[in-house]
């Protein structure tokens, strides 16, 4: 039976109209490249059509007890194209949870459409070609606890409206070209995990950072912040304001990576941040970079975490 057939499953009570949720998969599938896919079980025939319209068969999706789509996990599975940017999607997906897309070569835009599913909890557009700015409705996905946009070709400001994510704990934005310092990610308070590294932001750190309180990871350098007041010196001093906010964001986490360049004569910079207790930094795990790290007594396992980062980075080829 086609995709466009009419097909129901289910017993008693529950008779779930499977058509027009096939369809909408299938859209998906046509428009980022299916036919190249490297795992498409269920999706595809063997002359290569779209599969059967039983769509909880379909590799990579997920479904609760009445068959609504509440999750779609396709990373590293060489989907290319663009995203599925009308309407209906948003319509027949408005229970979705969770995508995950990682690793692909998507291009095209952010769609709009998408700021519509507002049941989603975690979004993961990592290491694809997508480009564009964020659209203003992305503030509408309020249940969001972990959005990953990393190494695209995003640029511009962030949007305001991005405040209203409140549920954020993971935000990573890392390796784009954007340039507008979100202050308005203080009212994320739930933030842990914050990456805008490699991107073009400008000017001082913002003071309403203050009210992450929670914030464990923070990653900021190869950007052009206002860090230090002279910082052609050999001995660059940090701004009053900046200062003031990264001695008390220290504190709070467990690793911070602020800066990633040389000064002097060749010596990292280093012991910068006023500190009572001593930072150990391990430059030679993040090639010619600087990491102050906050160890919880013998925490090896944070400097092993240190070294996965950069070594994931390496391996992966950016689109």
């Amino acid at each position: 039976m086609g995709a466009g057939a009419s097909s129901s499953r289910g017993g008693g009570d529950g008779i779930f109209e499977t058509a027009p949720v096939a369809n909408t998969l299938g859209k998906l599938h046509q428009m980022t490249a299916g036919h190249d896919w490297f795992r498409c079980d269920g999706w595809k025939e063997d002359d290569g059509s779209f599969g059967e319209p039983d769509f909880t068969r379909f590799f990579g999706i997920g479904v609760n007890k009445y068959a609504d789509v509440i999750r779609i996990s396709l990373p590293r599975n060489n989907l290319g194209g663009i995203l599925p940017f009308k309407d209906k999607f948003a319509v027949t997906m408005i229970e979705l949870r969770t995508i995950d897309l990682e690793q692909n070569h998507i291009g095209g835009e952010f769609p709009p459409a998408w700021c519509r599913l507002a049941n989603l909890t975690h979004l993961n557009l990592s290491r694809n070609g997508l480009r564009g700015t964020f659209p203003d409705a992305i503030g509408n996905l309020v249940h969001l606890k972990t959005l990953k946009l990393a190494q695209n070709q995003f640029y511009g400001k962030l949007p305001k409206t991005m405040s209203k994510l409140t549920e954020l704990t993971q935000l990573d934005l890392h390796r784009n070209r954007l340039c507008a310092m979100p202050d308005m990610l203080g009212n994320c308070a739930k933030l842990h995990t914050l990456k805008l590294n490699e991107n073009l932001f400008t000017g001082e750190l913002p003071e309403t950072w203050l009210m992450l309180e929670v914030i464990r990871e923070l990653y900021i350098f190869s950007n052009r912040f206002t860090i230090f007041a002279n910082s052609q010196a050999s001995s660059p001093v940090l701004t009053p304001n900046n200062y003031k906010l990264l001695d008390v964001l220290r504190k709070r986490c467990h690793i911070l990576v602020m800066m990633e360049e040389q000064v002097g004569d060749g010596g990292f910079v280093a012991d910068r941040l006023p500190s009572k207790e001593v930072w150990p930094h391990q430059p030679h795990l993040y090639g010619n970079g600087f990491i102050s790290v906050k160890l919880k007594s013998h925490d090896t396992e944070t400097l092993k975490k240190l070294a996965q980062v950069r070594a994931e980075e390496r391996d992966v080829a950016t689109y």
